[in-house]
């Protein structure tokens, strides 16, 4: 005979009253469970699942005054863990994300009593009581106590009929129903404070895959992102032609799923940024330069690599392709391997010759020095000023510390293996 968990509760006889109903409750579950559903027709199926759900929203509601209480006398203290929610994880084998959710949730409660007690009689579901309870905590902190118990029995009346989706757009526009005079102020702090948030939390980590890829993840504020995804579903668009289409485009729905027409959509996007519309980086706007033969430039069929001056590799072909494109160079090499002088006779250095000294030194030519290209000054090793050329030949890129240092009277500078300077203070 199977035993069931009921049969294994033990309930000692000075236990607390709720160990008792907690024993009493898993005996009726494990009965349920027992019980054959054969014969539940249509309408006692409905009845039983609203049943359930409703009991579902109250021992929820008990499970949450029990967390809260569990955090009051400490449970976990003496196993050394670090508070109750993090006890529970280790203990029932939930997520510490979970736990932390739940003892949130019994927090929140705390301070709802309207919505605790909604949730106990069933009435709404811990979805809703979430949302609701999001809703409240958005109101402002001086708020009149009789005002904030209306928004809470607002939005209570208002998931009798709405679930979540629809109560978080009523939660937004709560203080327009109990306080309409103070909420139009409210929402302008509230969204000035929420788009400065976001630009402060605004972040993009990118990373290579060594298999031709690039992969990452981004936030941005959301008039950015409505942006960003309007840009691209325009070039995703069902008939919008893209580089390396298929003659029959996939549209929603199809075999291919969508986001990949989104990612190639993507890279459309970056490809069609104008180089002039961009912001210059160490004097040199923020343009990739193809690096390639004169022989791989000419030859439509050859298939030997190209390389890009932060150091990824291409085919020859992408590379062609790419360099008729706005904000791509190509630097192309000369029989020995020497980049062709795309400067000009000037005393300072033109643009496309400042791209060219970013591809040949990669960043500051101290020695010692890792600031990256677009951080540099092009340099005049010797001074144009007495009669030196600003060709490549006579550049260097250095970083400002390191230019400002070698044009300072205290230190003398030398240049040594690798095209590297470095520095000596005088004495």
């Amino acid at each position: 005979m199977t035993t069931s968990r009921a049969e294994t509760w033990t309930t000692p006889g000075d236990a607390h009253p709720v160990s008792a109903v907690l024993a009493q409750l898993d005996t009726l579950v494990a009965e349920g469970l027992a019980t054959s559903l054969l014969g539940l027709d249509e309408a006692a199926a409905a009845e039983a699942l609203q049943a359930v759900t409703a009991v579902e929203a109250r021992l929820v509601a008990l499970r949450s005054r029990i967390t809260a209480q569990a955090e009051a006398v400490g449970v976990g203290t003496e196993s050394g863990t670090r508070d109750a929610g993090a006890w529970l994880a280790h203990t029932s084998r939930l997520s510490v994300r979970e736990a932390r959710r739940r003892s949130r949730f019994a927090a929140s409660l705390g301070r709802w009593h309207g919505v605790a007690g909604a949730l106990a009689d069933g009435h709404v579901n811990a979805e809703q009581a979430e949302v609701v309870m999001r809703a409240l905590d958005r109101l402002p902190g001086d708020l009149d106590e009789g005002l904030v118990r209306r928004a809470e029995r607002h939005l209570l009346d208002e998931a009798q009929d709405f679930g979540p989706r629809e109560l978080r757009v009523l939660g937004d526009r709560l203080l327009h129903v109990v306080a309409p005079e103070i909420a139009e102020a409210h929402d302008a702090k509230l969204l000035s404070d929420q788009e400065r948030a976001a630009w402060e939390r605004a972040d993009l980590w990118l990373a290579d895959d060594g298999q031709g890829s690039t992969y990452g993840r981004f936030r941005i504020p959301s008039a950015q992102g409505a942006a960003l995804r309007k840009a691209l579903h325009a070039l995703a668009a069902p008939g919008q032609k893209l580089h390396g289409d298929e003659p029959a485009v996939r549209e929603p729905g199809a075999s291919q799923p969508y986001r990949f027409r989104m990612g190639q959509a993507f890279c459309e996007l970056l490809d069609r940024i104008p180089a002039d519309a961009l912001p210059d980086a160490g004097g040199a706007s923020a343009t990739v330069v193809v690096t390639m033969t004169l022989e791989q430039l000419l030859d439509r069929d050859g298939g030997a690599a190209a390389t890009l001056d932060t150091g990824e590799r291409l085919s020859a072909s992408d590379a062609r392709r790419t360099a008729c494109e706005a904000g791509l160079v190509p630097a192309v090499l000369g029989g020995h391997g020497q980049v062709l002088d795309l400067g000009r006779q000037r005393r300072l250095f033109s643009k496309a010759q400042r791209l060219v000294l970013q591809r040949r030194d990669r960043g500051c030519t101290a020695d010692g020095c890792d600031a990256p290209a677009g951080f540099c000054h092009a340099h005049h090793d010797r001074p144009w000023s007495r009669g030196g050329p600003t060709d490549l030949g006579n550049g260097r890129l250095l970083c400002g510390h390191h230019h400002r240092r070698i044009h300072d009277p205290a230190y003398d500078s030398e240049v040594v293996a690798g095209n590297q300077v470095r520095f000596h203070r005088r004495t």
